[in-house]
C-alpha cells in the first residue's frame, strides 16, 4: 500500500523491486526483479484506445465494427479480460440458463439446477467474435468489471480499448487526474 500512495504522490517507489524480510534472523535487503520478454504478465498494449462512452452504451457488435474500422480489417475479435460464465446448461434437460459473471464468482451452489439438483455445465465465454447471440449486449451487462480494457485483434494487429466512460464512476474525483 505504501508503494501505490508514493506513486499516486510522485515519490521514489520501489518500482521493479521487491523488500524481502527475512523474520528468522531480522534481515531485510531489497531486490530488483528483471523483467522476462516472454512473460504475459508483463505485456503491455502497443497502442490504447481511451474510449469515451461508458460501459453501458456501447455493445459488442458497435465495439467491434469500430475495432475493424481502427484495425482496416474485414473481421475483428474482441478478447475480454477475464473468463465470463455465459451459461449454465442442464446436461439431461438442455435448459440453459445465462449468467454473465466472472468464472471466480461461480460457487458449487450456484452450479446445481434449482429445479432438480443436477450439477450443470458451464458454458464459457472468452470474447467476442461476431456471434449474433452476443452482438446486442452492452459491456456492463457480461460481468466485466467497469472502466476495463477489451482487446480487440485482426491478424498480428491489436488495439486495447479502455472503457475510459467508467473512470468517474470507478474512481471518483481522482478520474480527473488520471485521465
Amino acid at each position: 500500500m505504501q508503494e501505490a500512495l508514493k506513486l499516486l504522490h510522485g515519490l521514489p517507489s520501489l518500482s521493479s523491486k521487491g523488500f524481502v524480510f527475512e523474520g528468522l534472523h531480522h534481515s531485510s535487503y531489497v531486490t530488483e526483479y528483471t523483467p522476462d520478454p516472454d512473460c504475459l504478465s508483463h505485456y503491455t498494449f502497443g497502442q490504447v484506445v481511451r474510449l469515451a462512452e461508458r460501459s453501458s452504451e456501447i455493445t459488442l457488435e458497435e465495439l467491434r465494427a469500430r475495432a475493424c474500422a481502427d484495425l482496416h480489417a474485414d473481421h475483428a475479435v474482441l478478447e475480454f479480460s477475464r473468463d465470463v460464465v455465459w451459461k449454465l446448461v442442464n446436461p439431461a434437460t438442455g435448459v440453459a440458463q445465462e449468467c454473465f459473471l466472472p468464472l471466480g464468482r461461480l460457487s458449487m451452489e450456484d452450479g446445481k439446477d434449482p429445479a432438480d439438483g443436477t450439477m450443470r455445465e458451464v458454458v464459457l465465454c472468452h470474447g467476442y467474435h461476431g456471434d449474433a447471440e452476443l452482438g446486442g449486449r452492452r459491456l456492463d451487462e457480461l460481468g466485466l468489471p467497469l472502466f476495463d480494457v477489451v482487446v480487440a485483434r485482426a491478424g498480428e494487429r491489436e488495439i486495447a480499448y479502455l472503457m475510459a466512460g467508467d473512470a468517474g464512476t470507478v474512481l471518483g474525483d481522482l478520474s480527473k487526474e488520471a485521465l
